[in-house]
Formats: structure tokens, C-alpha cells, sequence
């Protein structure tokens, strides 16, 4: 539901996107639940969890992550199993990081 939510899904099940833009551009994964505007936007791997603007939304190959507040993990792209709660919590976080835990406003950026 929203503008362009889950857009450009063919083959991937199971998803749940919730506003605009939210899981745009997953085409294949599956298992993942997008609510808010961009949330999951450039997401393409499964079994992620984005709650809040913008959170999670430069996600492309990253799985098994939470992220809930906006901005909640926005800057990930393809880091793993990642818990991040509270606004712009992991931000900061790259591909090269994984099994991190960040709980408050801004926690977790370096």
C-alpha cells in the first residue's frame, strides 16, 4: 500500500510494504516487512524487518536485520543480521560490519 510499494516485485513472497516507496525495488526476496515512506526502498534480499521512515532503505543484499525508527540502519547495504531500535541507530553502518545490537536515539553511529 503507497506509492510505488513494492513496485517492482515478480517472484519474491511473503512481503509486506506500507508506504510510499517502502520495498520498491525487491523484485525476488521474500519474508520481508517494509512499513513506512521508503522504508526497505532499495532492498532486494530477504527476511528483513524495517519500521519507520526511511529505515533501512539503502538495504540492497543485507539480511536477517531489524530496523524500527526512522532512519533506523539507512545507510546499510549489504551488512547481516543487524538490531538497530531508536532514530538513525546504526546509520553509519557498511558492509564490512554484521551481528550488531543498537538500541537509542542515534546509538551506534561511529
Amino acid at each position: 500500500m503507497g506509492q510505488s510499494a513494492a513496485l517492482m516485485n515478480t517472484t519474491g513472497y511473503a512481503n509486506l510494504a506500507i508506504g510510499n516507496e517502502a520495498l520498491r525495488q525487491n523484485n525476488s526476496g521474500n519474508l520481508n516487512v517494509a512499513i513506512g515512506n521508503e522504508a526497505l526502498a532499495a532492498n532486494t534480499a530477504s527476511s528483513n524487518t524495517a519500521l519507520g521512515e526511511r529505515a533501512m532503505r539503502s538495504n540492497t543484499s543485507g539480511s536477517l536485520n531489524v530496523g524500527i525508527g526512522n532512519l533506523a540502519l539507512a545507510s546499510n547495504t549489504t551488512s547481516n543480521a543487524n538490531v538497530s531500535i531508536g532514530y538513525r541507530s546504526l546509520d553509519s553502518i557498511n558492509s564490512a560490519m554484521g551481528g550488531n545490537t543498537a538500541i537509542g536515539y542515534q546509538s551506534g553511529i561511529i
